[in-house]
C-alpha cells in the first residue's frame, strides 16, 4: 500500500492537522492528540452516570460535574493532578467535557421534537 498524506481539520478540536494513512484504508478524521485525550479521559470514569442534587457521578461516586448555576461544570482536576503531570490534566479535562457535549448532542438530536 501506499503511504497518503492529507491535511484536515480534525473533528474534536476543530485545528488543522496533517496525518498519514495508508491507500485504501479510512482517511483520519481526528488528530491523533485527541485520540490519546479521549482515552485517557474514558479511562477516568465509570458508567452508568447517575443525576443527584445538582451533580453527575459515575458508578464508583466519583463527581464528573456540578454547578448547576452554569449547567455543568467538568469536575476532575483534583483526581487527575495526582496522576498525571499538571500540563496534562487540563488537557484530559477538556476530553472529558468535549465527551459530555457529545453525549448531551446526540440526545438532544435524539428526543427534540
Amino acid at each position: 500500500m501506499t503511504i497518503q498524506s492529507i491535511i484536515f481539520i480534525c473533528e474534536t478540536c476543530k485545528i488543522q492537522t496533517d496525518s498519514s494513512y495508508d491507500e485504501g484504508t479510512i482517511k483520519p478524521t481526528v488528530c491523533q492528540l485527541c485520540i490519546n485525550w479521549e482515552k485517557l479521559a474514558f479511562e477516568q470514569y465509570t458508567p452508568p452516570f447517575f443525576y443527584s442534587n445538582g451533580y453527575i457521578f459515575d458508578a464508583n461516586n466519583d463527581m464528573v460535574a456540578d454547578d448547576p448555576d452554569k449547567m455543568l461544570q467538568v469536575r476532575g482536576f483534583g483526581k487527575l493532578i495526582s496522576e498525571y503531570p499538571e500540563e496534562t490534566v487540563a488537557s484530559i479535562q477538556d476530553a472529558i467535557g468535549i465527551i459530555v457535549a457529545k453525549a448531551l448532542t446526540e440526545y438532544w438530536k435524539r428526543n427534540d421534537e
